[in-house]
């Protein structure tokens, strides 16, 4: 979307969580390790949309481009390139992947490719329930273009709450909440995510003076991550 609104008068400050995909990503994990290896791509997206059902899909980034033209995402992670959540109900999620790359790391470290594609959903889930809680508003708000990855679109609230779900989903894999807690309590960043921001919040130039990303929204994220925790 190109157009950055203030969401307040739409989205309360008590942090939103989308449903759980443990699940399925449990199932999914059982499937790659004990079953026959599935060797063409598109097997793997069929298999991927019987086990997410109908609202959640995994698309091929050139099939994506078709869809929305604008979509400039090329540096993707493990074949994943990142994922949108529709704003028309039922608020469809689109993962959008590289079918090869994504087939053989999903075989070659399919824990980690867990992890990350649990990280992915959790924050678009957030952005579901946003869109559901806006309700008619999202046609009027989103131009349906995908918004542009530049300082205003960090520092949106929207975008930090989800951001702070993905945070914790990935300190969650090798952490307690405890732990986390703590870390958030010392400043300790042990999470790529939160490192990003951080620097960005510490890029000072003469256009940014005080920082790409403001400290204001860098503190956000973190009351969101604290919210998370103690929801």
């Amino acid at each position: 979307m190109n157009k950055i609104l203030n969401f307040k008068n739409f989205i309360k400050e008590s942090v939103l969580t989308g449903q759980d995909v443990s699940g399925y990503l449990q199932t999914l994990s059982d499937k790659i390790k004990n079953e026959d290896r599935i060797t063409e791509p598109f097997k793997l997206i069929e298999l991927l949309d019987s086990i997410f059902g109908e609202e959640i899909f995994f698309i091929g980034l050139e099939d994506f481009k078709q869809i929305t033209p604008d979509y400039a995402n090329t540096k993707g992670v493990d074949g994943i390139y990142g994922a949108v959540t529709f704003t028309l109900n039922p608020f469809p999620i689109f993962v959008i992947v590289d079918e090869v790359k994504f087939l053989d790391n999903i075989y070659n470290k399919t824990d980690e490719m867990i992890s990350h594609i649990k990280q992915t959903l959790d924050h678009e889930l957030v952005h579901r329930e946003q869109y559901k809680k806006i309700g008619d508003k999202v046609l009027s708000i989103f131009s349906g273009k995908v918004q542009k990855v530049d300082n205003k679109y960090l520092e949106n609230p929207m975008e930090l709450m989800a951001y702070a779900k993905q945070i914790i989903t990935e300190l969650e894999k090798s952490n307690t909440k405890d732990e986390i807690l703590n870390f958030l309590r010392n400043g300790i960043t042990l999470s790529k995510t939160q490192s990003d921001y951080k620097g960005l919040m510490n890029m000072k130039t003469p256009e940014y003076p005080n920082g790409y990303v403001s400290e204001k929204a860098y503190k956000r994220l973190l009351k969101y991550m604290y919210q998370y925790l103690t929801k």
